[in-house]
Parts: structure tokens; C-alpha cells; sequence
């Protein structure tokens, strides 16, 4: 009899301690990909001053203002430099439009730059801004990967890289004969 008690109260132990890993392991994990794989939804004004405080960072004298902006189809078109763009793409336009949740940004800029690689201190910036928890060595694995453009598809004078997908970004390069663009998604 003793021993049949022993078999019980093992097995209902075992069960316990099944139950509260799969609850503990579930909660760790969701609390990991909440933290580390999905970016939080940003305000246009806030993407903004975010850009602005990480150029400032990089000690690079530019800067983006939200009042010069031409906005098209959800767009907003932000001058950076008279050969660089930023266009940031947003859910919805709201009333006020420094409310506007942005949803994809994209660095523009003349295809000439392309041989002195001039854009890319602004679009390390880009993506930073976009997940500030990403190191320097991601952010480098990340042009790369979007650079790569070996497996391009062609649209009529486009061609456009496959996305890499890395900690709730997906990134790809498109080049056209006059504009080149590096396009960044933020997933919710």
C-alpha cells in the first residue's frame, strides 16, 4: 500500500512539475518575442525626433523636420540632403499628422551615390531608428542581406531584392536607373 501512495504522489508531482515548465517556458518565450522580435508601434513626430537624436549621435549634421513634408498616399516625403530622402509610409493619416503611426520607412536616394556609398551612415541611422535594440554588427548583417542582389526580381526597369526579415524588420533594396531605395517594414 505504501508503495502504491509513493507511485501517486510521484506521478502527481511529475504532472505539477510538467504543468508549471510549460507555463513558465510559454511565458518566457512570449515575454522574449514581446522584447525582442516585434517593434512597437511610433508616432511620425516621435520616429522623428528618434532619427534626429540618433544623426546627432553619429555627429552628423542633418536633420528631419516633419513640417516640409509632401505627403501622397499615406506617404510622407522627408528631404534629408538634396540627395537623400526618407519616406516614411503610415497606417492612416490622422487629423494631425505628427500622430500618424508609421508603418514602413524607406531611404531614397540618387543612384549615383550607390559607388561612394554616401547613403549608408543614414541608413544605419534608418535602422536603428526603427529597432534601437539592434547592435552595429546586426545592423551591418542587415545591408547585407538587403544589398544582396543575386536573387533580384525585375519589373520593368526595377529590380527589387528579396526581403531579410530580422527582429520584426523586413528590409529590401530596389534599383531603378535614376533612384535607389533601401525599404524598411516594421511588423507589429
Amino acid at each position: 500500500m505504501k508503495k502504491i501512495v509513493k507511485i501517486i504522489i510521484l506521478v502527481l508531482v511529475l504532472i505539477l512539475v510538467g504543468f508549471g515548465s510549460y507555463f513558465l517556458s510559454r511565458k518566457i518565450t512570449e515575454n522574449y518575442i514581446n522584447e525582442n522580435l516585434v517593434v512597437k508601434d511610433i508616432k511620425i513626430k516621435d520616429f522623428i525626433d528618434k532619427f534626429n537624436d540618433n544623426l546627432k549621435k553619429e555627429n552628423i549634421s542633418e536633420k528631419l523636420e516633419l513640417g516640409n513634408t509632401i505627403a501622397f498616399n499615406k506617404t510622407f516625403w522627408l528631404e534629408l540632403t538634396d540627395n537623400i530622402d526618407i519616406a516614411v509610409l503610415v497606417d492612416e493619416e490622422k487629423e494631425k499628422k505628427e500622430d500618424s503611426i508609421v508603418r514602413i520607412t524607406a531611404l531614397s536616394y540618387d543612384s549615383k551615390l550607390e559607388k561612394t556609398k554616401e547613403y549608408e551612415k543614414y541608413l544605419k541611422v534608418l535602422i536603428k531608428t526603427n529597432n534601437d535594440k539592434l547592435s552595429s554588427k546586426e545592423i551591418e548583417k542587415i545591408i547585407d542581406k538587403a544589398s544582396d542582389m543575386s536573387k533580384a526580381t525585375d519589373k520593368n526597369d526595377t529590380k527589387t531584392s528579396p526581403t531579410y526579415d530580422y527582429k520584426g524588420l523586413g528590409v529590401d533594396k530596389t534599383i531603378t536607373s535614376n533612384d535607389n531605395a533601401y525599404r524598411i517594414a516594421r511588423y507589429k
